[in-house]
């Protein structure tokens, strides 16, 4: 029977990680009576993906694993991919549409059944004993998300 190293207990650490399936806030909040709008951004974040540490260990020998969400990505019906380098941020009023990064997409049909897939990769490292360390494959977790679009229409009555 092999020895057991922390490379080993690395990967049986990063097994035993428990990731969260993403939960996402988007606004306009479709859920809330407040449907997406064409050819207006949607803004999106991931809610719910805080680092995680996982450590085992087998007599003197043990791996401490760490899971960081790194990436979202938002795919749409449409087949539109929206990546984000990290997890949004919440919209707030007041905030210009120039903060909104690339945590964002415009619609440009209306589908009040819209649905949004959302992923979040999560990067995998360790440490270990004996000065060992590196890194292990990531992983990526998805979701489903309502978001129904409509499209409106006004009327430029005056213009000052």
């Amino acid at each position: 029977m092999p020895a057991v190293t922390a490379a080993m207990l690395a990967q049986e650490a990063r097994n035993s990680l428990q990731l969260p399936t993403p939960a996402v806030g988007v606004n306009p909040d479709g859920l809330n009576g407040n449907p997406a709008l064409v050819n207006l951004p949607t803004w999106w974040w991931v809610t719910n993906a805080e680092p995680l540490t996982q450590r085992t260990a087998v007599g003197p020998v043990w791996a401490e694993v760490s899971a960081q969400p790194v990436t979202s990505v938002w795919v749409t019906s449409e087949g539109d991919r929206s990546e984000c380098a990290g997890l949004g941020f919440a919209w707030a009023r007041g905030m210009d549409d120039h903060e909104r990064g690339s945590c964002s997409h415009t619609y440009r049909q209306a589908d009040a059944g819209e649905q949004a897939e959302v992923q979040v990769v999560w990067r995998v490292s360790w440490v270990g004993s004996g000065g060992t360390s590196g890194t292990l494959d990531p992983f990526t977790m998805t979701a489903s998300q309502a978001v129904p679009v409509y499209e409106r229409q006004a009327i430029v009555t005056a213009v000052d």
